[in-house]
C-alpha cells in the first residue's frame, strides 16, 4: 500500500469556513486543496485528482452541483455537499448527482470525521484494486 495521502479538495467561498475545514481534513490525514470559486475548483480537479471533493452548496460563480455533474461517475472521486442553504430539492439533486452525503451548515464534526475515515478506507481499497489488476496484467492470461 502507498504512503502517500488521499487528496481532499475543499470548496468553499467563506474563507473562514474553508480555513477551518482545511484544518480538521488535514488532521484527518488528508493533502488538501482549497477552492473559492466553482472555475478554481473545476481546474484543481483535473490538476490534482482528488479522493475526496467537500462543496458548498452556492458558489461566487455557480453551484456545488455544478461540480458535482462535472466529476460525472468518476468512481475515484467521492463527494461531500456542505450547505448552510438546505432545502429537500438541493438534497435530492446533490445525492442524484453522485454526492456520498450532505452535510449542513455548521457541520457536524463528528459526521464529517465519520465520512472522512470512509472515504479514506474507499480510496484504499480502490488502489489496491488497481495494483492488483496491474498485477494480474502483468501475469498474462495463463499466470
Amino acid at each position: 500500500m502507498s504512503s502517500e495521502l488521499p487528496v481532499a479538495l475543499i470548496v468553499e467561498d467563506d474563507k473562514s469556513a474553508r480555513e477551518a475545514l482545511a484544518e480538521l481534513v488535514r488532521d484527518e490525514a488528508y493533502a488538501v486543496v482549497t477552492a473559492e470559486s466553482l472555475a478554481e475548483a473545476k481546474q484543481l480537479l483535473a490538476d490534482s485528482a482528488p479522493q475526496l471533493v467537500l462543496t458548498d452548496l452556492v458558489l461566487p460563480d455557480g453551484t456545488g452541483a455544478d461540480l458535482l455533474a462535472e466529476i460525472g461517475s468518476d468512481a475515484d472521486v467521492q463527494s461531500v455537499v456542505i450547505t448552510g442553504h438546505a432545502s429537500v430539492d438541493s438534497a435530492v439533486e446533490t445525492l442524484r448527482l453522485g454526492a456520498i452525503d450532505y452535510l449542513t451548515k455548521p457541520v457536524d464534526v463528528g459526521r464529517l470525521r465519520a465520512i472522512l475515515a470512509s472515504v479514506k478506507r474507499s480510496a484504499a481499497m480502490h488502489a489496491e484494486i488497481r495494483r492488483l489488476r496491474t498485477d494480474l496484467r502483468k501475469l498474462g492470461r495463463f499466470g
